[in-house]
């Protein structure tokens, strides 16, 4: 093996490792953390509508709590704090529901 392959490999095989550890050192955001984006993930039985961006790796791991807080934050203009309609309309009204149900701890 030449010199030059020896060392593209070691520099990958570097590369590999930090990018690694450092998407694994990386927490599951959770609770009020969550970011709007992850409203597109699965909720209940309803499948996951959109790219959930930089949650598609944590859908399975968020409560569907969290997912539809971050549902909740999406009908919400950031400038003004208005809320529009949800998007999906059923989805929205599963996640009021089982918020609801989670708050009052019906």
């Amino acid at each position: 093996m030449s010199t030059k392959t020896l060392t593209t490999a070691l520099s990958l095989a570097t590369f590999l490792a930090s990018a690694t550890s450092f998407a694994e050192a990386l927490p599951v955001p959770r609770g009020s953390e969550i970011k709007a984006r992850a409203g597109g993930c699965k909720i209940g039985p309803f499948e996951q509508s959109m790219k959930a961006g930089e949650y598609n790796q944590y859908c399975t791991q968020l409560t569907d709590a969290e997912k539809c807080l971050a549902l909740v934050k999406q009908s919400f203009n950031p400038n003004d704090g208005v809320a529009r309609p949800a998007y999906e309309q059923e989805k929205a009204a599963y996640c009021i529901d089982l918020l609801r149900a989670e708050l009052l701890r019906q």
